[in-house]
């Protein structure tokens, strides 16, 4: 999990200072114990840059992109967990 983190952080510096290119997806691994005892599939978790890009603009929750950080490695550690209620778009 450390080199993915790694290169997560890598790529998401890029996109920071503008030079990732359009189009990229992240990939952050697979999920670990917590997520998949709580029903996530055991699939890998990809999240599109602009995806990421468009979340930190919501206005209900605006937040700066490099607050992400080490998100791979959050991943495998959840606070906690919470159901979705439209599995469609999990």
């Amino acid at each position: 999990m450390n080199e993915t983190n790694n290169q997560f952080n890598f790529e998401l510096q890029n996109q920071i200072d503008g030079t990732l290119p359009k189009g990229h997806i992240y990939q952050l691994g697979k999920p670990g114990v917590i997520l998949r005892s709580a029903g996530f599939p055991d699939m890998p978790i990809e999240l599109a840059a602009s995806h990421l890009a468009d979340k930190a603009k919501t206005a209900h929750h605006p937040f700066d992109i490099a607050e992400v950080k080490d998100l791979v490695n959050a991943l495998q550690n959840p606070l906690a967990v919470f159901s979705y209620g439209d599995k469609t778009k999990a």
